[in-house]
């Protein structure tokens, strides 16, 4: 499977955003196009935000979850 980016190298890294309800996105994209070894943990996560964009949560920013119990 080639990478959704470049449409040159061969993907390795499998990205897939979901909800509880649903899947929200999917990108297979190759280690130079998406260097996941080499990012900290917030770039890799606003790196995601940008190629798969999440909705808006309910409750002003929290999850309904998180949220129920109060």
């Amino acid at each position: 499977m080639l990478c959704d980016i470049c449409h040159k190298r061969e993907a390795t890294v499998h990205l897939t955003s979901v909800t509880p309800d649903e899947v929200l996105g999917h990108r297979d994209l190759c280690e130079i196009c998406f260097p996941f070894g080499t990012m900290s943990k917030q770039e890799r996560e606003a790196a995601a935000l940008k190629l798969i964009p999440h909705p808006p949560t309910k409750g002003g920013g929290e999850s309904e979850a998180s949220s129920e119990g109060r």
